[in-house]
């Protein structure tokens, strides 16, 4: 696990810094944990990290745009804004940045904030093996996965980069998969709720690939208002 501080004071760097180890230490959790005091510094690493903490207010780059490129880099990243001017909470949130901590950061809220952000950040990383129909086996993240539909005696796994058939019944599927993340707004479809863009009365809107082309997938009448729940606890789980 890959963590990035930014900051330009020295004192809010190893602060925060002292509050991350204790807490990932409390949790027997191995993280690499890489510290920088200007933005510049931080995006001509291009490195891939899994969290980020970042100072709204810098001289140069600001905590901002090193987060637009972070997420480049890394588009599950988990980023918290760190900061002492509440203005940016807007402009944090058209960036969909995980928390907006204020200075001087409070241990307690930090810590309940992580807490989340790890269940987050292993919902994103747990994978499945899929038993194709031509013999093969092969792990797959579930955070690739578009949706699941029934195609045949067996199902059509739709990702981000290819579609996969498998014997795996849908019914089998939906016992299998972690119904926090998989819902299905038609009886023949399982869809995956990381990557549902939009929703509509009658169809849901989702990336389509890894350049963010959409897809519509059809919700049927009598499942709605289920799908509609599902939807939303999920959108509550991860805020």
């Amino acid at each position: 696990m890959k963590i990035v501080l930014c900051d330009d004071d020295p004192q809010v760097l190893q602060e925060l810094g002292a509050l991350l180890f204790g807490f990932f230490e409390e949790r027997k959790i191995q993280v690499a944990c890489c510290a920088f005091a200007d933005g510049e510094s931080v995006v001509s690493e291009m490195v891939s990290y899994d969290f980020a903490f970042i100072d709204v207010e810098m001289s140069g780059m600001n905590g901002l745009a090193v987060a637009k490129l972070l997420q480049e880099y890394n588009p599950n990243i988990i980023i918290f804004m760190v900061t002492s001017y509440p203005h940016y909470l807007d402009d944090s949130m058209d960036l969909n940045v995980f928390r907006y901590l204020t200075k001087p950061v409070a241990q307690e809220r930090l810590r309940r904030g992580m807490d989340i952000a790890l269940q987050k950040y292993h919902r994103q990383n747990q994978s499945i093996l899929l038993d194709t129909v031509d013999g093969g086996s092969l792990p797959v993240f579930t955070k690739d996965i578009l949706y699941i539909c029934i195609h045949g005696r067996g199902t059509l796994v739709k990702t981000k980069a290819k579609d996969y058939l498998t014997h795996t019944p849908i019914k089998q599927w939906a016992t299998q998969l972690n119904a926090d993340l998989f819902s299905g707004p038609h009886y023949s479809y399982l869809v995956n709720m990381q990557n549902v863009l939009s929703l509509r009365k009658k169809e849901v809107i989702m990336l389509d690939d890894d350049a963010g082309n959409p897809v519509a997938v059809a919700i049927a009448q009598r499942k709605y208002e289920m799908f509609k729940k599902s939807f939303a606890r999920y959108i509550g789980g991860v805020k």
